[in-house]
């Protein structure tokens, strides 16, 4: 249960890679080299549950695998993340920036603070804006 008293439902690794639309062994690759701590450890011939955060997670990084990110640059985003006290990729959402040759030129994150965070290390720490948002006076 959650703080609110509600049932959170676990997925198997299976029904999760179904959602998602990704390969099982994906998945299961990715929980056992530790991008994504699921129930059940990840480790071959053992059951994962995966619940709502878990497969955000995965999500994401899928999204970021498919604009042509490594798994390296991944890792590293995430542990920069989390230096900042940010949860790395089940909260916020992420902008990618595509050059001419389609290769990632940025990764932006976008936080509850309504900050923008640059991700990647040639640019990071170059870009936090505030966001404006129609409405508010005061930026």
């Amino acid at each position: 249960m959650d703080e609110r008293g509600e049932k959170k439902e676990k997925k198997s690794g299976a029904e999760a890679a179904r959602i998602l639309n990704i390969p099982y062994r994906t998945l299961m690759r990715w929980s056992e080299g530790g991008l994504i701590n699921v129930e059940g450890g990840g480790y071959r011939g053992k059951g994962t549950l995966w619940t709502e955060m878990n497969i955000r997670e995965a999500s994401v990084i899928y999204a970021l695998r498919t604009a042509r990110l490594s798994l390296q640059q991944i890792r590293d985003i995430m542990e920069y993340l989390k230096s900042l006290g940010e949860n790395p990729m089940s909260s916020g959402d992420f902008l990618v920036v595509k050059g001419k040759d389609d290769e990632p030129k940025e990764i932006i994150k976008f936080v509850s603070t309504g900050e923008a965070i640059s991700l990647l290390k040639k640019t990071r720490g170059q870009l936090v804006l505030p966001l404006w948002k129609p409405g508010n006076k005061d930026k």
